[in-house]
């Protein structure tokens, strides 16, 4: 009775082989005699066991980790890792008499979208020379990382009806994640929302401020709020400051009719401001003695006609007299202007009408 130890089952790639036994017996006197058998050796499938594997930030390299036990000392192995995160799976070999394996890979982002971290299973599939395999899972959990705002700016001062310019920076290392910038612009307008694709780092939006707010004031100090957010609900916040500034309303063309005493002049001009919110209120001085009129004016009012009855042209002892109308601007926010005009009111000759006799005169 004679042992023997078959390290493995040849040719590779069979589950088992059969091998024949060569037997020769011979005496002392040269005498002998052969015999054979057969027998077949079976593989063993590989045992993977203490699979583990590390969590991670989006963007993070696990560590995954193992053993191999199959009692083929000759047999070599193939490893196929399913990542669980839609990557293609990989496929590492080992040689024989390996018993342990560290391998490493990176988590782009934490999927599916919309959320904090995620759950994600690892797979394992371990096949021998032989066709034999074994199989074994891990579960890690992969976590996003908020994204950051940073070198935020914006033009510092701008005038009413002018455009502000605001940049900044994103930073994420979740590559694969998607923004969304909430920016309330602090006027009193609705916020805005902008978005950008994966691997987006700077950002450069623009806004027109149509008034400085609040009213009656020649400039206000206006802060600019951003919200960051990505696409796994990470969100960061930031601010810039700017001034509005107020720019005063300008008359132009300003006209009146010439008239005849008792008659009504016509007042005209045109308004302009960059400030499309502004209203506004022009005080009339006729020249004529009479009180000043004040008219207001609704936000967008770009011209004015307005009349006036000169009852007499003054001072007295001349046909016709020159008057100056001096007009005074004012928009909500203290900016003014001033200007004139002159107009000619004539005198009107009196008239006499039909006479009548009543009786003789002696």
């Amino acid at each position: 009775s004679e042992t023997h130890q078959y390290l493995d089952d040849n040719p590779t790639g069979t589950s088992s082989d059969n091998y024949a036994i060569s037997l020769t017996l011979t005496d002392d006197d040269t005498g002998s005699d052969t015999d054979n058998t057969t027998l077949t050796v079976s593989n063993v499938a590989p045992t993977l066991s203490a699979v583990a594997a590390t969590n991670v930030n989006e963007n993070g390299t696990t560590t995954l980790t193992g053993t191999i036990t199959d009692p083929g000392t000759l047999d070599t192995f193939s490893l196929v890792v399913n990542w669980g995160d839609g990557s293609a799976p990989q496929t590492f070999n080992y040689a024989a008499g390996t018993t342990s394996f560290n391998e490493t890979h990176t988590y782009l982002d934490d999927n599916p979208t919309g959320t904090a971290s995620d759950n994600v299973t690892i797979n394992l599939t371990l096949t021998d020379d032989d066709t034999g395999s074994d199989t074994d899972s891990d579960t890690i959990t992969v976590s996003n990382v908020a994204p950051t705002l940073s070198g935020v700016t914006a033009t510092a001062n701008v005038n009413e009806g002018g455009v502000v310019t605001l940049g900044g920076t994103i930073t994420d290392p979740g590559t694969l994640d998607t923004f969304s910038l909430v920016v309330n612009w602090g006027d009193g307008s609705a916020p805005q929302t902008f978005n950008y694709a994966a691997a987006t780092t700077t950002f450069s939006e623009t806004h027109t401020y149509q008034d400085d707010n609040p009213t009656a004031t020649p400039s206000d100090n206006i802060t600019i709020s951003l919200t960051l957010t990505d696409d796994d609900t990470g969100s960061d916040t930031d601010s810039a400051s700017i001034t509005a500034n107020n720019v005063a309303p300008t008359l132009s063309a300003v006209a009146a009719t010439n008239i005849n005493e008792n008659g009504s002049t016509t007042l005209s001009g045109t308004i302009t401001d960059p400030g499309t919110l502004d209203t506004f209120s022009l005080v009339v001085n006729w020249g004529d003695g009479s009180a000043p009129e004040t008219f207001n004016y609704g936000a967008g009012t770009a011209s004015f006609s307005e009349t006036h009855t000169y009852l007499d042209d003054n001072p007295t002892g001349t046909p016709s007299d020159g008057y100056t109308i001096s007009l005074s601007l004012t928009d909500d926010d203290t900016g003014n202007d001033t200007d004139s005009a002159t107009l000619t009111v004539s005198n009107v000759a009196p008239a006499l009408g039909s006479l009548i006799i009543s009786s003789p005169i002696n």
